[in-house]
């Protein structure tokens, strides 16, 4: 059990340490703790030093890429939404990858906010018809809603509103696409070479609704390894 008091010093506070209901004459184990910063949201978050932005960059996981968020979009959380018309995040990843000879994955939670128009939540910068990599939001058990290098997709409209999560497993000469964890939807391709990423897909097929959670491991996933994340 924790209580605790401020002293005098604003750059410090004082946590004394004991049984719940002794007074704090009673109480042997004290912790100080300097430059405190309480917590404002029901969740953890990361401390800053001073204010936050919604105009800021994101950093990947390796601490050595920014990757802007000037072409996105911010609800009233200050959380990233795409508006349908001119949201992306262009990740600069990947790009000049060849997936057949360095295999990856891509992840995401995606939800649509809309059941029509042609919609990707998942584009590589160059879409000529030897270089595909994008995905829809289509019922994968009728449709396909995958494209890659020379296979385009069948489908672009936005089956629901609900979450989902995708996994687009790039694993030697086969893409695995998972919706929800099910058996993924297959498609084969030979030697070619992507363009960066971009969350939110390219112009006239701009995704509308929300993307919480993208990952890309540079590994592909196997099958249990997708359902576990599920």
């Amino acid at each position: 059990t924790f209580s605790g008091s401020f002293t005098a010093n604003a750059n410090s506070s004082k946590i004394a340490i004991g049984p719940r209901g002794q007074d704090s004459s009673g109480l042997t184990d004290i912790v100080y703790i300097r430059n405190l910063q309480v917590e404002q949201k029901p969740h953890a978050t990361q401390f800053v030093n001073g204010t936050r932005s919604a105009t800021q960059g994101l950093i990947d996981r390796t601490g050595t890429s920014t990757i802007t968020l000037s072409d996105v979009s911010f609800d009233s959380n200050a959380q990233i939404t795409f508006d349908g018309t001119d949201d992306t995040i262009n990740t600069g990843l990947f790009s000049g990858r060849s997936p057949f000879t360095d295999p990856f994955t891509i992840e995401a939670v995606v939800k649509s906010s809309t059941t029509s128009g042609n919609r990707m939540w998942i584009d590589a910068t160059s879409n000529g018809s030897n270089q595909r990599l994008y995905c829809a939001h289509a019922a994968t058990g009728t449709s396909n809603p995958l494209g890659i290098q020379g296979s385009g997709w069948s489908s672009s409209v936005p089956h629901d509103t609900d979450y989902h999560q995708y996994v687009i497993v790039m694993d030697g000469a086969v893409a695995r696409l998972y919706n929800n964890g099910a058996a993924p939807r297959t498609t084969t391709y030979t030697p070619y070479q992507i363009q960066a990423l971009n969350i939110g897909g390219r112009s006239t097929y701009r995704w509308l609704g929300d993307i919480p959670i993208f990952k890309l491991y540079g590994r592909s996933l196997s099958d249990a390894e997708v359902l576990q994340n599920y």
